[in-house]
């Protein structure tokens, strides 16, 4: 069976040609970087060439990035040196989203549990956007730490983060601003973020086409972070362990490959423009953001009255990899808790499912896709 691959904000698959562009600047380069040897040197060269890449996508400077496993760790890193750095008379209070991913929501709580902080959690506006004037409210001199997702990993929606970073360091200079921003690079313009009034961000080199298993933190100079593994002293003794040459080599071609060509989801965007046009004739469809409010490749969606698991067995069958949204460990439906925080009611939070086109879609794809969700719809009368 011929599948299509329609969940690339899942991970965006990695092309032939570019395994073998890894392969050939690995092969002959098979060092540990730290080692001083000559190939343990030239290993050492291809992880500096790949953090300048990344750098120049955010206009930032090479020593500001760190090379970690994933975005999970980077974002865990700095929730926990946030709340580590200064003692408060009572708790530092952190600021997250009610939209944000998993590894900003679970480590806060937990954070939270364990007394080092509070957790305000703003909520959404219906267009998915954080409420920004909630948010501002809740910045005061006791508040260490704001963590915001730019672009949403479910909706494709986009935060205005710098906006916000600046109405927020006018309340407490000292506040520190952390964004993931994993879906965000190729797809958004970045390269205002180094050097303004951003913190850290974090990255993932498998949501732009490269390896799976390695990420990095964007740190701005100047601003203090322990470490969260120590040991070798890699990273600048910031985050230890030997690097991953053959990962952070693809995530740097990549970095670079979306940097130089502006236009590399062009053809993602056609096909999600193709889709959403097929859906708005399909009737039950319900799509829950519009999509001139999102980066333009992601549809998130219902069948009103058709449960999901039915289309996902139409999808399965069909031989079309789409993402089924969020379960509990039983497998049993639970609602969207993003859906829910944009004021959609609980059966449509619950049974929605995620359409994420990439580098290789085409527009003949989505209308396959839109043919399965058709039959989908029209078996049920």
């Amino acid at each position: 069976m011929d599948f299509i691959y329609a969940d690339v904000n899942a991970t965006h698959p990695c092309s032939t040609e570019h395994l073998m562009q890894v392969w050939d600047m690995l092969q002959p380069n098979q060092g540990n970087p730290s080692s001083i040897h000559p190939l343990g040197r030239r290993a050492r060269l291809l992880v500096e060439r790949s953090r300048r890449s990344i750098a120049e996508c955010i206009g930032a400077q090479a020593r500001e990035i760190f090379f970690t496993s994933c975005a999970t760790e980077s974002n865990n890193w700095v929730l926990q040196a946030v709340c580590a750095r200064l003692f408060f008379e009572k708790r530092p209070k952190l600021l997250i989203s009610a939209g944000e991913h998993s590894s900003i929501r679970v480590p806060a709580a937990a954070l939270e549990k364990k007394g080092l902080c509070e957790v305000v959690t703003i909520g959404l506006q219906r267009n998915g956007q954080v409420d920004e004037e909630a948010l501002l409210e809740q910045v005061d001199q006791n508040c260490v730490g704001i963590f915001l997702i730019h672009t949403h990993n479910e909706t494709g929606v986009v935060n205005d983060v710098e906006s916000l970073a600046i109405e927020a360091k006018k309340r407490n200079p000292d506040v520190w601003f952390h964004i993931d921003a994993v879906q965000s690079l190729g797809k958004v313009e970045l390269r205002s973020l180094g050097g303004g009034f951003i913190d850290s961000a974090s990255f993932s080199a498998h949501k732009i086409g490269g390896l799976q298993g390695v990420g990095c933190l964007y740190k701005k100079e100047g601003r203090m972070l322990s470490p969260l593994l120590l040991g070798g002293g890699q990273e600048r003794a910031l985050r230890s362990g030997t690097q991953n040459v053959a990962g952070i080599v693809s995530f740097g071609l990549r970095a670079a490959h979306a940097l130089h060509h502006p236009d590399w989801l062009g053809s993602a965007k056609l096909a999600t423009q193709r889709f959403q046009r097929r859906l708005q004739k399909i009737p039950h469809a319900r799509i829950h953001v519009s999509l001139v409010e999102t980066v333009g490749t992601v549809t998130f969606f219902c069948l009103e009255g058709i449960p999901r698991e039915r289309l996902l067995v139409a999808f399965e069958q069909a031989g079309i990899c789409v993402s089924a949204g969020s379960a509990c460990g039983s497998g049993t439906p639970v609602p969207n808790p993003t859906l829910l925080a944009m004021g959609i009611d609980a059966w449509a939070a619950t049974h929605s499912v995620r359409v994420s086109f990439g580098e290789a879609n085409r527009e003949a794809e989505a209308d396959r896709v839109a043919d399965i969700v058709e039959k989908a719809v029209f078996a049920v009368k």
